[in-house]
C-alpha cells in the first residue's frame, strides 16, 4: 500500500477518532454536565424557596413560583405541598388542591426526606396535555417560621427540555463534523505535498547508505524536521542503548512493586482470616457454581467438621437445603436475591441435630455483576432450648398456682371435717365410747393436711422460708409424695436419733423429688429405692466433701438402675445436659444449686449395670423441732364476743366450735359487712373481743383494706388471720394481725390460740 493511501487512511481514522471523541465527550461530559448544572440549579431554587417560604403568605408564594417557572423554561412545574401531599401552591393554578400521594412524595412531606426521582406526569389523566411527560422530580422538606415540618417543596425539570438541548448539541456536532472532515481532507493533500515527497527522497538516501554509497547522498537541505532526520540517524543507536538501560531499571522497579503488593495482599488475607475466625457466627462464601471457596471455624463447629473439610463442598450439601441445584443457582445470580432460612434443622457429621438461622446475599463486583454469594449462619439451638425451658417454667408456675388453690380449698374442707370431729369427740367423751374412733378420724385429717402442705410447698415457687423440721418425717413425706403412682417400692433406713435440719421445705422437697424421679426413671421395669439417713460429724473437710466443719445429716437415695457411664461423670451437673429423650437437663443442676444455698453438698457414686447413689449433706440444726401436730388434751373454754368472716363452708362449723367453747358469735359474709358490724358494736358499747377473718375477703374490699379499716376504728382490735396457705401469714404481725391459725384446725387448736391471746 502506498504512503499516500496510508496517509489518507490515517487521516480518515484520526478524523473518525476525533469525531468519536467529541461525540463521546458530548455524551459523557458536556450534556451530562449541563444536565447536572440544570438539576443543581433546580436544587438551588428549591433551597432558596425553602428559605423564603416561611416569610411569605400563600398568595405571595403563588406569585413567586409562577414568576420563577415563567422566567426559566427549564422548569416544568413548581409547587408547595402540605404533609398529606396536597398542593397548596402550584405554578399551574388549576392544579392547586390536587393530591400527590406516591411513596416518594409522602416520604418527604411526612418524614422530612429530600429526594430526586424520575416522575411521569398525569399517568392516570387521559385528558391532560402533560400525560406521560417525564420529569426530574426534586423534593425537599418545607418548614414554617418556628422550624416545624409542614410539608415539602417540589420542583420538576422537563426531560423533554433536556432532550431538546441534547438534540441542539448533536446538530452542532454534525455540522462541525462535516466541516472538520473537509479540513482534514485539505490538510492531507497539503501534507502529501510537503512531507511525502521529501520523505521519499530521504528513503532513497538511506537505501544508498545501506549499499555503502555515501557519496551519492544529496538530500536537499530543509529548514524543518526532515532536514534534521539525517543528523538524528547516527545518534539513534546510542539512544536505543540508553532506552534499554532505562527499561531494565523500570523492570526492576516493577518487580519490587509486585513483591510489595504481594506482601500487602498476604497481610490483608491474614487479617481477613483472623476476622472470620473471631466472628461467633458461621460465615461462608461460595461461587456461582455453589462451591464453598471460603469459610470460618464457627461454621465448621456448627456442622461438626474441620474447616478444611468444607472447602470445595457444595453449599446445598452443607446446609442441607431442600431445593434443587438448578433452582438454587438461578436464585443466586439475581442481584437482589436474599435467601433466608429460619429455624432450619441440619444433621451434623456426628449424627446430632442443630437448629440454625441462615441468610445468603449476593456478592457483586465493581460492574454490578454477581460473582457468588456470602452466607451467615447462626446457631440458635441453645436459644431455642432456653425459650422452650421458659415455656415449661411458665407452665410449671401455672400448675403451682393451681396446686395452691386446690390446697387452699382442700384445707377449708378439712377444717369443716376436723371441726365437726372435734365437736363430736367432745360430746362422745361424755356419752359413749366412740371417742377412740373419732380420735383416729382426727389423725387422718392431720395426715390429709400433710398432703395439702405438700401441694402448698410445690406451689410456693421462689419463696425462701427456712425452719427447723424433723428430718425423719420430712424425708418420709417427701419421698412418699414423689413415689405416688410409680411401680417402684421404697425401703427406709433411718436411725431413731436423727438430727433435725433447718431448711426451706419447698426447695429441699424439690431436690428429693428430682432425685427420686431420676431413680424411678432409671428402673422402667420397677425395683426398690433405698432411702437412708445418718448423722455425720465432719471435722476435716476435703475436696471430696467441700463443706465447712460441723454437724451434718447425710441423706442417700440408691437405685437399682442402669448407672451413669463414666464419660458423663464431669457433665451430669451441667445445665441443659441430659441423656433422656425428653429431659430438660436442669433437674440435677438446680438440685446442686439449692443444696449449695443451704450450706450443704450434693455428690454421687455410680456403676454401670449396678445403679447410682446420690448423697445429700445438710447442716444439722441446733434447735429442737416443735411438733405442731400434737393435739391438746382438753380444749379450754372462755367467754367474750367474737366476730368471724369465713367461707360459707367453714363459717357454720367455726361458729359451732366457738359457741361450744362459751363465746358469743356473730358472722359476716364479706369485708364491708364485717366493718359495719364492728362499727355498730363499738357504738353500742358491745365491743367484740376477737375478730377471726379468712385471708380471702369477698366483696369490693381487699384484705389489707379491711384490716386497716378495723384498726382505724379500734387501734386495740384483736385480729386473728386464718388461711389454707400456711405460708401466707409468715409476717402476720406486720400485716396487723395478733395471731394466725392455719387450716385445717380443730376445736383444740382454736382454743389454744384464743387462750394465748386472752
Amino acid at each position: 500500500m502506498k504512503i499516500k493511501t496510508k496517509l489518507y487512511l490515517i487521516t480518515a481514522v484520526l478524523a473518525v477518532a476525533l469525531v468519536g471523541e467529541i461525540l463521546l465527550t458530548m455524551n459523557l461530559l458536556t450534556i451530562p454536565m449541563q444536565r447536572t448544572d440544570i438539576v443543581k440549579k433546580a436544587w438551588q431554587y428549591a433551597y432558596s424557596l425553602q428559605e423564603v417560604a416561611p416569610m411569605l403568605n400563600q398568595d405571595q408564594m403563588q406569585q413567586l413560583v409562577s414568576d420563577m417557572v415563567d422566567r426559566d423554561p427549564q422548569l416544568s412545574y413548581l409547587l408547595v405541598l402540605d404533609r398529606d401531599g396536597k398542593a397548596i401552591v402550584h405554578s399551574e393554578p388549576n392544579r392547586i388542591g390536587m393530591i400527590f400521594n406516591d411513596a416518594g412524595t409522602l416520604s418527604c412531606t411526612r418524614y422530612e426526606k429530600s429526594l430526586q426521582q424520575i416522575y411521569t406526569r398525569d399517568s392516570d389523566q387521559t385528558a391532560s396535555s402533560h400525560r406521560g411527560e417525564k420529569t426530574i422530580d426534586i423534593l425537599i422538606p418545607n418548614y414554617d417560621k418556628e422550624g416545624n415540618h409542614i410539608g415539602a417543596i417540589n420542583i420538576g425539570i422537563s426531560m423533554e427540555y433536556l432532550s431538546q438541548m441534547a438534540n441542539r448539541h448533536y446538530l452542532v456536532f454534525f455540522i462541525s463534523g462535516a466541516v472538520l472532515l473537509l479540513i482534514f481532507y485539505l490538510a492531507t493533500q497539503k501534507l502529501y505535498r510537503d512531507i511525502i515527497s521529501p520523505l521519499n527522497e530521504t528513503v532513497d538516501a538511506i537505501r544508498r547508505m545501506k549499499s555503502g554509497n555515501y557519496d551519492e547522498i544529496n538530500i536537499e537541505e530543509r529548514q524543518d524536521e526532515l532536514g534534521v532526520l539525517a543528523c538524528e540517524f547516527n545518534s539513534m543507536a546510542s539512544r536505543i542503548a540508553e532506552l534499554m538501560a532505562d527499561l531494565k531499571e523500570a523492570h526492576e522497579e516493577l518487580e519490587n512493586r509486585v513483591k510489595q503488593r504481594t506482601t500487602e495482599l498476604a497481610a490483608e488475607k491474614e487479617r481477613l482470616d483472623v476476622t472470620l475466625s473471631s466472628i461467633g457466627e458461621g460465615v461462608v462464601s461460595i461461587g456461582l457454581d455453589g462451591i464453598i471457596v471460603l469459610s470460618n471455624e464457627a461454621l465448621a463447629k456448627i456442622v461438626g467438621v474441620n474447616s478444611s473439610y468444607l472447602l470445595g463442598r457444595k453449599m446445598l450439601d452443607v446446609l442441607q437445603i431442600p431445593i434443587g441445584e438448578v433452582d438454587f443457582n438461578k436464585q443466586m445470580i439475581k442481584r437482589d436475591t436474599v435467601i433466608e432460612l429460619s429455624n432450619h434443622r441440619i444433621i451434623t457429621q456426628d449424627g446430632g441435630e442443630r437448629l440454625v438461622d441462615a441468610i445468603g446475599s449476593p456478592i457483586q463486583n465493581a460492574a454490578g455483576d454477581v460473582e457468588g454469594m456470602v452466607w451467615v449462619i447462626r446457631d440458635i439451638t441453645e436459644k431455642q432450648r432456653f425459650e422452650e425451658e421458659l415455656i415449661k417454667a411458665a407452665k410449671l408456675e401455672s400448675l403451682g398456682i393451681l396446686a395452691g388453690g386446690l390446697a387452699h380449698d382442700f384445707n377449708n374442707l378439712l377444717t369443716v371435717i376436723a371441726g365437726n370431729i372435734s365437736l363430736a369427740r367432745m360430746m362422745s367423751e361424755e356419752t359413749d365410747g366412740s371417742g377412740e374412733f373419732l380420735h383416729e378420724a382426727e389423725k387422718a385429717t392431720l395426715q390429709a393436711r400433710d398432703l395439702a402442705q405438700q401441694l402448698l410447698t410445690f406451689s410456693r415457687g421462689g419463696e425462701t422460708i427456712r425452719k427447723t423440721v424433723s428430718t425423719t418425717s420430712f424425708l418420709r413425706n417427701s419421698v412418699n409424695f414423689a413415689l405416688s403412682g410409680s411401680n417402684v417400692s421404697c425401703e427406709f433406713i433411718i436411725p431413731e436419733q436423727l438430727w433435725n435440719v433447718e431448711i426451706d421445705e419447698g426447695r429441699i422437697s424439690q431436690v428429693l423429688n428430682n432425685l427420686v424421679i431420676n431413680a424411678i426413671q432409671s428402673m422402667p421395669d420397677g425395683g426398690t429405692i433405698r432411702i437412708s439417713a445418718q448423722n455425720v460429724d465432719i471435722n476435716n473437710p476435703n475436696e471430696n466433701i467441700p463443706v465447712t466443719a460441723g454437724k451434718y445429716v447425710m441423706l442417700s437415695i440408691a437405685d437399682q438402675g442402669t448407672g451413669i457411664p463414666e464419660k458423663y461423670y464431669s457433665r451430669i451437673f451441667d445445665p441443659y445436659f441430659t441423656t433422656k429423650e425428653n429431659g430438660s437437663g436442669l433437674g440435677l443442676a438446680t438440685s446442686k444449686a439449692i443444696i449449695h444455698q443451704h450450706g450443704g453438698y450434693l455428690t454421687y457414686n455410680s456403676r454401670v449395670g449396678k445403679g447410682t447413689v446420690f448423697y445429700v449433706y445438710l447442716p444439722a440444726s441446733q434447735q429442737d423441732y416443735e411438733n405442731k401436730d400434737a393435739i391438746p388434751i382438753q380444749p379450754v373454754k372462755g367467754q367474750g364476743r367474737i366476730l368471724i368472716m369465713e367461707d360459707e363452708s367453714v363459717r357454720r362449723i367455726l361458729k359451732d366450735m366457738l359457741v361450744s367453747l362459751g363465746y358469743e358469735v356473730d358472722t359476716a359474709t364479706d369485708g364491708k359487712e364485717l366493718i359495719e358490724l364492728y362499727r355498730n358494736a363499738l357504738q353500742s358499747d358491745k365491743k367484740y373481743t376477737v375478730v377471726i377473718m379468712d385471708s380471702t375477703v369477698r366483696g369490693s374490699l381487699g384484705r389489707s383494706e379491711v384490716v386497716q379499716s378495723l384498726l382505724s376504728l379500734d387501734p386495740g382490735a384483736i385480729l386473728i388471720g386464718s388461711s389454707g396457705y400456711s405460708t401466707e401469714f409468715i409476717s402476720y404481725h406486720e400485716m396487723g394481725y395478733a395471731a394466725f391459725i392455719a387450716k385445717p384446725y380443730g376445736i383444740k387448736d382454736l382454743s389454744k390460740v384464743l387462750q394465748n391471746l386472752l
